[in-house]
């Protein structure tokens, strides 16, 4: 993520994206701005938020509430092209909510 700062958005990074999992709401190309999470216990499944795993994998998905003793959460798309999947919790590394969509016109 490059060095990058958009007044008014508090966000801690931003990244391009790939994919086109999230349209029509987010677009390949399109730039992120994202906000650690500090839990999954707190998620908002109206929100959007990137998911890295383990794998150094990202995925920009919202993510559904799961019970805290779930060892799995499932993740969905804007698009309805792609089906909603579930991952082990133990796999992720780090989710962050996406709080910034921007786009070169």
């Amino acid at each position: 993520s490059s060095l990058m700062h958009v007044p008014g958005v508090d966000a801690e990074a931003f990244f391009p994206v790939t994919g086109m999992s999230m349209l029509p709401h987010i677009m390949p190309g399109d730039i992120i701005g994202v906000k650690t999470v500090d839990s999954l216990e707190r998620i908002d499944p109206t929100r959007i938020y990137m998911i890295i795993t383990r794998q150094n994998e990202r995925m920009i998905k919202h993510i559904l509430p799961s019970q805290s003793g779930d060892p799995e959460i499932t993740l969905v798309s804007d698009n309805s092209e792609y089906p909603a999947f579930k991952i082990m919790k133990d796999d992720i590394f780090k989710v962050v909510r996406v709080v910034y969509v921007g786009r070169q016109i």
